[in-house]
């Protein structure tokens, strides 16, 4: 168990060359991630969006909600490590980590059956 913890911390760059690359790619993804992030909840909240009508639109909705909702905390977490290197937060992933896969795998789950029930429905 503490291997798997290590292992994960030991995957983000100590040297100044992996962290300026790091930096530079989550900056690049940040803002990207950030505007669609921004749209989704905007025309969600606010705006007239079209409701998905079928179970196909609804998942392809929420994957697309949740890869980029991922998308911009990886990238904002990626430029805190690049710009300051914290403790806390390797403290943070080596505490949070299999949790993290545990949410991961019941998200999958659900999705799964969702899918499996749409289509066995005939959706």
């Amino acid at each position: 168990m503490l291997a798997v913890r290590e292992s994960v911390v030991n995957m983000l760059p100590r040297d100044v060359y992996g962290r300026i690359a790091l930096g530079l790619l989550s900056a690049l993804f940040l803002p990207l991630s950030g505007c669609v992030v921004w749209w989704m909840l905007r025309a969600s909240l606010l705006g007239p969006a079209p409701a998905p009508q079928t179970a196909e639109e609804w998942l392809f909705l929420l994957f697309v909600e949740t890869f980029f909702t991922a998308l911009f905390a990886v990238s904002a977490g990626g430029v805190l490590w690049a710009i300051a290197t914290p403790n806390w937060v390797e403290r943070a992933i080596s505490s949070y980590v299999l949790k993290l896969v545990f949410a991961v795998f019941c998200f999958c789950l659900v999705g799964m059956v969702l899918v499996f029930w749409a289509f066995w429905m005939g959706f």
